[in-house]
């Protein structure tokens, strides 16, 4: 379970660019706060806490100016991927007793021996979706692969969720994990194959017709 985090906030009344930019000018990153059938909530958080926050997708405990309290998760980062900052963050109200779904990072833990075989660690998915209590929602998902051998692979549905997790997507035999062979030794390997027979070059696969001459047919008869 990860912790809860708490994050002073401030209701602001204001909308558009300008004063998007004027809060940014000021330390402040815009947020807005959506869910439980309300009109949508715009806040400002210090710059700094705001980003630390949202580093990691879990549980936030919005503490407003105005002596309230929202339990929320993460919905969306806008980011400068130039400068890499966070421009806003959009959050959903959440309630603890009522199951949410969240995009969890996969990262993996140990080495695996198919990289002492000679081996390419590969990870075509870095991040699952999964449904959960909010109090349920782990910060990040580790997955043991030190067993992991030259050639195998390492499917979602394989992974062991923490208890109350429940998997949403992608489809569980979607590999998350995998120790590729070498291309060079792939080619090796269908270079040394052994050829089927009627396939070297100059069998052609087709079987040779030998024509006779008049006079050697003649001399055989």
């Amino acid at each position: 379970m990860a912790d809860i985090q708490t994050l002073p906030m401030l209701v602001r009344t204001d909308s558009g660019k300008q004063s998007a930019k004027q809060l940014r000018a000021k330390g402040q990153i815009p947020c807005i706060v959506y869910g439980n059938k309300q009109e949508p909530l715009k806040l400002s958080g210090d710059n700094i806490l705001v980003t630390k926050a949202v580093a990691a997708p879990t549980i936030v405990k919005l503490d407003l100016d105005d002596g309230t309290e929202k339990n929320v998760v993460i919905r969306e980062v806008q980011r400068d991927c130039m400068r890499d900052v966070v421009l806003h963050v959009d959050f959903l109200e959440v309630r603890m007793d009522v199951k949410v779904t969240a995009t969890i990072t996969v990262e993996p833990h140990g080495i695996a021996i198919g990289l002492s075989q000679g081996g390419d660690f590969e990870q075509p998915v870095h991040a699952i979706e999964i449904a959960a209590l909010p109090a349920d929602l782990p910060e990040r998902i580790q997955v043991e692969v030190a067993d992991l051998e030259l050639g195998k692979s390492i499917t979602v549905g394989e992974i062991t969720l923490p208890d109350g997790v429940e998997l949403v997507s992608p489809e569980p035999e979607t590999t998350i994990f995998h120790i590729a062979i070498p291309r060079a030794e792939e080619e090796e390997e269908t270079e040394g194959a052994v050829p089927v027979e009627g396939d070297e070059e100059g069998a052609g696969g087709e079987p040779e017709v030998i024509t006779k001459s008049k006079k050697e047919e003649n001399e055989e008869a």
